[in-house]
């Protein structure tokens, strides 16, 4: 019959249709078959598991009917669809109605799809409750987030065919040196990043469309199979070996940027249509063109490039202060020989209209940015952080990037693999899109930018890195070159570090550079530099000499001194627990030495002349010892607290161990945050203190 004559028959009927509630909850009865971290898929091929795909919550949406507007409730949990509710809707009774309704949102929630078989007799109805269902969710979407194997097996995951906002490969454990992924059969609607966590690994990406731009951060190899970029794909890979991406012949790209060394490669009909080589692109490494490319566009006057004999390119564009195009000239340089370009393959057309910006480098320290503040303070070795930027004829930033931090920034005699201990602060510091924040800014907004910690423009987590880039950029700009290393052996050495209560003077060696314009910043007393500053204290000129009050009381003291010309770095603070001949000091300093007598008794720590508060300001260490474990265990550890370790790092204070009274607090926790005492056990505890030439050693039975 048809639906017009139904319809007569369905208005003969009184029926009052109004908000209607139906929900349909589907519990899935293999739980192993959904595994779920965050939104972070853990998909591998053989299990099949599905990823998280939506953020939960309850979410509303309505899209038109056969007759009216259907509203729906989804509701997300665990970041799978678990119920529909249907709200409300006034399309005819007899074809779409409340029992109908809960049968698609069976199938909704069974099939976790939004697109399932329309109902027979209510196709519009039906479609029009599966796009309510859709609109609902469409804002709430998750990224798809993969992450790389704690192993060096290939992580591999097939999306099938599903649609994400955006997309991130990473490597969150950042112990596997070469993480392998592969991604299958997704959807981008927007941007995807291969993220510098994959350090030198390898990423294919096989059927994946990004509507987007697809940004290379990290990995050594990138495979793309058959995918399809309405964007740019933009490598800039700012640390670690150059990256080599590979095209093959089902893809083709509008634009490839190329802001780090790169090797780029095309198979078969594989095509780039423009092939950038961006001005901030260095020479760091060689960048090896073997592709398929109508045009090559390089920017670029500070690199090494290679145009491989197999490459076919239809057409260059070079920067105008280089050797002029020729069809059949195959080196090309310029005047300043910062460029070279070799063509090994036959380029039929070209023109050198490409207008290059001015690109100026400069460095500056990342330790010390708020000397003598030890919270900053990294560990060896030191570095600068070194950047490059890119500015437009109005001086303007166009761009800034890294300029081979891990390579020509450190102190001398490290090498790139130490500087790898700090890459944890380098990878927060670019997820944050550091570089980013300076584009289209003048000298005086850089200077104007807030990167001190909380601040509206600093890294969270990174805020020694934001600071030293601000003042790289600046140093850039203005031509200024950054601080000097100072070497081991240069500094203000004390002829007698220890000296008596009363002593005014106190005499130094002074090895610093000829050039070196010394001056005292401050005197600090204690462990915790810049806490208790000291008054009435003066250093000689020619830096021999510091005259200092006759009451100070004993314990460490810091003297802080800075190059007043900017030149230099000042002495670093490698300090901790210290030898015996005190010679691992390479900042000034000196120690007052006690004439009190320290002791443990009665279960707490005293002092003769009980000034408990002075003491906790110069504990040097705590060593707390197992004596059963450390009997029956050869590879048992103490628990060592250190107030300030070798690096000059704030770790566990002394009045975490002890109270103000001198008790031994037992709940006190190691920097783990695990109960450094148990219950019944006896402990050895060694207390090493600044001013007293022995160390405090008792046994300790805790709960007793």
């Amino acid at each position: 019959m048809k639906r017009n004559m139904q319809l007569v028959l369905a208005l003969s009927m009184v029926m009052a249709v109004s908000t209607v509630a139906i929900s349909s909850s589907y519990a899935q009865n293999d739980s192993a078959k959904t595994e779920q971290i965050t939104t972070v898929n853990k998909i591998d091929d053989s299990k099949k598991k599905e990823e998280s795909k939506y953020v939960d919550g309850v979410y509303e949406g309505t899209a038109r009917g056969y007759s009216s507007d259907i509203k729906v409730k989804v509701t997300v949990s665990g970041g799978a669809i678990k119920s529909v509710d249907l709200l409300s809707q006034n399309d005819t009774p007899i074809y779409f109605n409340a029992e109908k309704a809960k049968i698609l949102a069976d199938n909704i929630v069974k099939t976790q799809s939004i697109k399932v078989d329309a109902l027979a007799g209510a196709t519009i109805s039906s479609n029009g409750f599966m796009k309510a269902v859709s609109n609902a969710l469409e804002s709430v979407q998750a990224p798809l987030t993969v992450e790389s194997n704690k192993d060096s097996e290939e992580k591999s995951l097939d999306a099938q065919e599903k649609t994400y906002p955006s997309m991130e490969i990473t490597n969150p454990e950042r112990t596997n040196e070469k993480p392998k992924v592969k991604v299958r059969n997704a959807k981008v609607s927007k941007n995807a990043l291969i993220s510098d966590t994959l350090r030198d690994g390898a990423v294919v990406l096989e059927n994946i469309t990004i509507d987007g731009d697809l940004v290379i951060r990290g990995a050594e190899e990138v495979s793309l199979n058959n995918c399809k970029i309405t964007g740019k794909v933009i490598i800039d890979k700012q640390i670690r070996k150059r990256i080599n991406v590979v095209l093959d012949d089902k893809t083709k790209l509008n634009r490839l940027v190329v802001k780090t060394p790169a090797k780029i490669q095309t198979k078969g009909a594989g095509e780039i249509a423009t092939l950038e080589l961006s001005d901030i692109l260095g020479s760091e490494y060689q960048t090896v063109i073997d592709a398929k490319v109508k045009e090559l566009d390089i920017k670029t006057v500070n690199a090494d490039i290679s145009v491989e004999k197999n490459s076919k390119v239809d057409s260059i564009k070079l920067p105008n202060n280089v050797d002029k195009f020729e069809k059949t000239k195959k080196t090309y340089k310029n005047k300043e020989n910062t460029f070279k370009l070799e063509v090994n393959s036959s380029i039929s057309k070209g023109s050198n209209t490409n207008v290059p910006y001015k690109v100026v480098y400069g460095y500056s320290n990342v330790d010390q940015a708020e000397y003598p503040n030890l919270k900053l303070f990294l560990r060896p070795p030191f570095y600068d952080m070194r950047v490059k930027v890119v500015l437009d004829k109005n001086n303007k930033i166009v761009e800034v990037a890294n300029d081979s931090t891990q390579i020509k920034g450190l102190m001398p005699g490290a090498q790139e693999k130490d500087w790898m201990k700090h890459e944890r602060y380098w990878n927060r510091m670019t997820a944050g899109n550091i570089y980013d924040k300076f584009a289209g800014k003048t000298l005086e907004q850089v200077k104007a930018m807030k990167m001190r910690k909380g601040e509206a423009d600093v890294v969270s987590g990174a805020t020694a890195d934001s600071i030293a880039i601000k003042q790289a950029v600046i140093n850039a700009i203005e031509g200024r070159k950054g601080k000097m290393f100072l070497t081991d052996k240069q500094t203000l050495t004390p002829i007698t570090p220890i000296i008596e209560i009363g002593t005014t003077t106190v005499k130094f060696t002074n090895t610093l550079p000829k050039d070196f314009k010394l001056k005292l910043l401050n005197v600090s007393q204690g462990v915790f530099n810049g806490e208790d500053i000291i008054k009435d204290v003066k250093l000689s000129e020619d830096g021999t000499v510091l005259t200092i009050p006759n009451d100070l009381k004993p314990g460490h003291y810091y003297v802080n001194i800075v190059d007043e010309s900017g030149a230099y770095r000042s002495p670093d603070f490698v300090s901790g627990e210290r030898d015996k001949e005190r010679t691992n000091m390479h900042y000034p300093y000196f120690v007052v030495k006690s004439k009190e007598t320290l002791k443990f008794e009665g279960n707490k720590l005293s002092v003769s002349d009980n000034d408990l508060a002075n003491i906790y300001k110069n504990i040097e260490s705590i060593t707390i010892t197992d004596k059963k474990a450390k009997e029956s265990d050869s590879k048992y550890k103490p628990v060592k607290v250190e107030p300030v370790t070798v690096e000059g790092r704030l770790r566990i204070k002394a009045t975490e161990v002890f109270d103000e009274n001198g008790k031994i607090k037992e709940t006190a926790k190691d920097l783990g945050k695990a109960n450094i005492f148990e219950n019944g056990k006896e402990y050895e505890i060694e207390v090493k203190v600044w001013g007293f030439d022995e160390s405090l050693k008792f046994n300790y039975v805790a709960g007793k």
